[in-house]
């Protein structure tokens, strides 16, 4: 049964990873606010030092993280400096996972492919997937807690023969 460790990335990252429960337990780390916008150091440090200690206590055996951009189908409003954080935060994140000893898969996830999974709607916005949450049980405290639970819960699925969770779909996708 691999534990798994969920990664939805953003200067607000969102994390998930397998609870006692079942259920994922969810964090957000917050990237530290700089005087220059051009000081990526500080953040990619401040990244760092959040995220290995957290892989060192979850030991996950896959480390999965949202794409920073789409792939197809965008319609991202995102400047040169954000671009340059996300991709860079995601480097950072896959290059832990490989230097870890335990992570023996890291996975990159296509956002709609995750939305498609966790409302039926490829293009749900936050608020979707925050409720798809709440109908299973599951209280995220910001939406990026609930982009992270819906990433675990597909790797999950995918790589957990155990885990036969699959999120219902009440009354449709929610949108």
């Amino acid at each position: 049964m691999p534990t798994v460790l969920a990664l939805d990335i953003s200067t607000h990252t969102g994390a998930a990873w397998d609870g006692p429960s079942g259920a994922p337990l969810l964090a957000t780390w917050d990237a530290p606010h700089v005087f220059d916008p051009d000081d990526f150091g500080t953040r990619y440090t401040a990244f760092r030092n959040w995220l290995v200690p957290l892989v060192g206590i979850v030991k996950p055996n896959i480390l999965v993280f949202e794409a920073p951009i789409p792939d197809r189908g965008n319609n991202v409003k995102r400047n040169a400096r954000t671009a340059r954080l996300l991709l860079g935060l995601a480097a950072h994140a896959e290059e832990i996972g490989n230097a870890d000893p335990n992570v023996e898969e890291v996975i990159e996830k296509n956002v709609h492919t995750i939305k498609l999974y966790w409302t039926g709607a490829s293009r749900a916005d936050k608020a979707a997937m925050i409720a798809r949450c709440r109908q299973v049980g599951w209280l995220p405290k910001t939406d990026h807690e609930a982009d992270a639970a819906a990433l675990w819960s597909l790797v999950k699925s995918e790589t957990d023969p155990k885990f036969n969770f699959r999120p219902p779909i009440l009354g449709g996708a929610v949108r």
